[in-house]
């Protein structure tokens, strides 16, 4: 009755740990598959980083005056609709360099608006 026992143990034993090795390569290959999506994941967030920083570069192109490039603009010559920070428009106005710095459309201080850009 002994001798029955051990036997049944140790066929207990074979079976738990036959389901103990196929759970350990069921955890390797799940780790595996985690590593591969969290790379996935990281070239995309990458990729994201790229493309949001180009978009903030084309932005800021498009919002800072051509001339300068460090203020916004903020003034349209109303012949030609190009926009310039009104500091370099007056300053061109103040050298008689009445000529739009963009497209040479000639302008008068008659032409000149103000623009107001501003966030919602």
């Amino acid at each position: 009755q002994l001798q029955a026992k051990v036997s049944e143990l140790a066929g207990q034993l074979s079976t738990e740990t036959e389901a103990r090795r196929s759970a350990s390569l069921e955890l390797q290959g799940l780790q595996k598959r985690h590593e591969k999506a969290r790379e996935k994941l990281k070239r995309v967030e990458d990729a994201s980083v790229v493309e949001l920083r180009q978009q903030l570069q084309d932005l800021k192109g498009v919002l800072y005056c051509n001339i300068c490039s460090c203020r916004w603009k903020n003034c349209v010559i109303t012949k030609c609709f190009h926009l310039f920070c009104s500091e370099c428009v007056e300053a061109n106005l103040k050298d008689r360099n009445r000529k739009c710095p963009q497209c040479n459309v000639k302008f008068s201080e008659a032409d000149i608006r103000m623009v107001y850009l501003a966030p919602k």
